[in-house]
């Protein structure tokens, strides 16, 4: 607890990776490493980025996702169907070329 002027006491003041993650409305985590995931799917706070998605409530999205979503609307648009555009989707996001080139940025 901190102390106010008066002497009483106050609500303490957050920190900042608390206070960063009840602010969030949205989290992007991008690149999302396959160290990142295992790290947050252990719970496993050991850095800012960890710490501030362990901590909020706001949803969360990872750019494995984004990789996943955009092949899956490419196969649709080429006329595949749901079932093979989710099939696609998920061969591309998780490739084992991409999962190689961890922690690499890739500009396009």
């Amino acid at each position: 607890m901190s102390q106010t002027e008066n002497g009483q006491l106050g609500e303490p003041p957050l920190i900042a990776h608390v206070e960063a993650a009840v602010e969030a409305d949205l989290i992007v985590v991008a690149p999302a490493t396959a160290n990142t995931l295992a790290r947050l799917a252990a719970g496993l706070a050991d850095d800012v980025v960890a710490a501030v998605v362990l901590a909020s409530t706001a949803p969360v999205l990872l750019a494995y996702a984004l990789a996943f979503l955009g092949a899956y609307w490419l196969a649709r648009e080429l006329g595949l169907g749901p079932a093979a555009a989710l099939i696609a989707g998920a061969a591309f996001a998780y490739a084992p070329f991409r999962l190689e080139q961890d922690g690499h940025l890739q500009v396009i």
